[in-house]
């Protein structure tokens, strides 16, 4: 997997908002959004490859319980189901941000896992790039 950088924060979206989080962010993304505020996560990017085990093996040192993966677009990542099952295996809250363009629905049915979509206005990005179902 193609990490830009592991910290530790305090969440600010999505269902874990207001409490400590373990962020893993992911080098890549598949749309380009004017408003980008981690253009250094596709330009230029400076990643590291990691194993899914490598980095749960690191959430699990943090004691933890909540992880937010992100990006870029984490869902681009080749081994990233495998991630979030591990990670939820091992008891964590695992939240997603993602841009909204890859279908969720695969991982809907593990255990512990919620999703923050940023959601495009057609001002900033046509809406055919998104996948609808995602907000169902």
């Amino acid at each position: 997997m193609n990490v830009i950088e592991k910290f530790t924060s305090i969440n600010g979206e999505g269902l874990r908002q207001g409490e400590l989080a373990i962020f893993l962010r992911f080098a890549g993304c598949n749309l380009r959004c004017p408003y980008c505020d981690t253009l250094y996560s596709y330009i230029d990017a400076k990643w590291t490859e990691e194993s899914v085990d490598s980095l749960v093996d690191y959430c699990v040192k943090q004691n933890i319980k909540n992880v937010t993966l992100t990006g870029g677009e984490p869902l681009l990542q080749r081994d990233i189901k495998e991630l979030i099952t591990k990670l939820s295996n091992n008891g964590f809250n695992v939240e997603i941000e993602t841009n909204g363009s890859i279908n969720i629905k695969e991982y809907l049915g593990i255990d512990n896992v919620s999703f923050t979509l940023d959601y495009k206005c057609p001002s900033y990005l046509p809406l055919e790039k998104l996948d609808i179902y995602n907000l169902e």
